[in-house]
């Protein structure tokens, strides 16, 4: 942790990642087997497989063992670390501050500020360094409406340019899709909006895609 607080971006993505995953962790034996008890009767009213549960309960106890003796203020506190890394120009961290920006305990200005942060990250790395899994993001929140206008225009051109970087079958289901959804003159359009996509981040990124 105190490589992280030195300024060290990885290290403080580390923090950032075993901390969170202890967020929604017992904290106590006493909270662990109430916790315990709460999946096996959910098990017990959903009828979950035996064999789902007891994996479940097993990763439970794994995450349990982690992170007994992490303070839950610590805990609370995880963000803090993300921001960290992602202020010091962690592409991994800056988008998956995207990711994980929301918190329902944040007052409304606070979540303007943070989600404001997440969108400039998340369009610097897609359009500056070529990162691939911003520019999904991107793609994905275009075709849904969510975080950034409603567009398939924009998402299947998105979607093109991430897969002219990394090609997948799942990412050309996606183009197949759209393209279906579109007119010619929305395709054109898509296909104008990835060539200048591909000149603002690609052209000098090719190896960027972290």
């Amino acid at each position: 942790m105190q490589r992280a607080a030195d300024g060290d971006s990885e290290a403080a993505y580390v923090v950032w990642y075993g901390l969170n995953s202890c967020r929604d962790t017992p904290a106590t034996a006493e909270d662990l087997v109430a916790a315990t008890n709460s999946l096996r009767q959910t098990h017990v009213v959903s009828g979950v497989y035996q064999q789902n549960i007891e994996h479940q309960l097993t990763s439970l106890q794994e995450r349990f063992d982690f992170c007994e003796g992490i303070p839950p203020a610590l805990r609370a506190d995880s963000f803090r670390w993300l921001d960290l890394a992602a202020d010091q120009g962690l592409g991994l961290a800056r988008v998956t501050y995207f990711v994980f920006f929301e918190d329902p305990s944040l007052t409304s200005s606070e979540y303007d500020a943070r989600k404001s942060k997440a969108l400039a990250m998340l369009q610097d790395e897609a359009y500056t360094q070529g990162n691939y899994d911003a520019l999904l993001h991107i793609a994905m929140s275009a075709e849904a409406g969510r975080y950034f206008a409603q567009s398939d225009v924009e998402a299947y051109a998105h979607f093109y340019v991430a897969q002219t970087l990394l090609p997948t079958p799942l990412v050309q289901q996606k183009l197949d899709q759209l393209q279906t959804e579109l007119n010619q003159a929305d395709l054109q359009q898509s296909l104008s909006r990835a060539a200048e996509i591909r000149s603002m981040c690609c052209e000098t990124n090719e190896g960027n895609r972290s």
